[in-house]
């Protein structure tokens, strides 16, 4: 089991991750508290994923919501939202939940990488607080590696930054936005 905290450097708050992996799969269970102009929000979220870092569920849940979004997925791109098929997230593998750069890790450690190998992922977003469902265009490239850390491009839509990850792929700094405390 590992246990992470980052600081939003964006929006005030913070979260915990506790990540529990095993020989056939990973389990990761955050708690995001954040605020913007207009409200305060606690946030939880789940992700079940295959030992290959494969989506197969996420449950998120923005407290005070009329409901909780749970999503399953068959791993080949397919989703479902309860018994509903989701054909515009068709496509999809890996998530990124608005508030959360654990997202990151999951296109990241589901590959071997290079020096200088950039990959493209259709990602499912997910809009936090709205939870409001988008497929959206990810790109990573591997720009560097210094002492077990790793450096990545990440390119979404206009936006353009490199993260700082560790051994394990888990975020340590994203630019403007998360700082890992512990």
């Amino acid at each position: 089991m590992k246990k992470v905290m980052w600081q939003s450097k964006g929006p005030i708050g913070c979260e915990y991750l506790k990540l529990i992996q095993s020989p056939q799969e990973i389990n990761a269970k955050g708690t995001v508290i954040y605020t913007d102009e207009k409200d305060a929000y606690k946030v939880m979220y789940q992700i079940d994923l295959d030992k290959n870092w494969v989506t197969k569920s996420v449950d998120v849940a923005v407290e005070g919501k009329d409901h909780t979004l749970h999503l399953r997925s068959n791993g080949m791109g397919d989703w479902w939202s309860n018994d509903t098929y989701l054909e515009s997230m068709q496509g999809a593998i890996d998530i990124d939940i608005s508030v959360t750069p654990f997202s990151n890790s999951l296109p990241i450690n589901r590959f071997e990488w290079a020096v200088g190998e950039r990959k493209s992922f259709q990602m499912l977003y997910i809009d936090v607080p709205s939870l409001e469902l988008l497929q959206l265009k990810q790109h990573y490239t591997l720009v560097d590696e210094d002492g077990g850390k790793r450096f990545f491009q990440y390119e979404c839509r206009n936006y353009k930054t490199t993260i700082r990850v560790d051994q394990d792929g888990l975020v340590e700094d994203y630019p403007g936005l998360f700082t890992r405390e512990f």
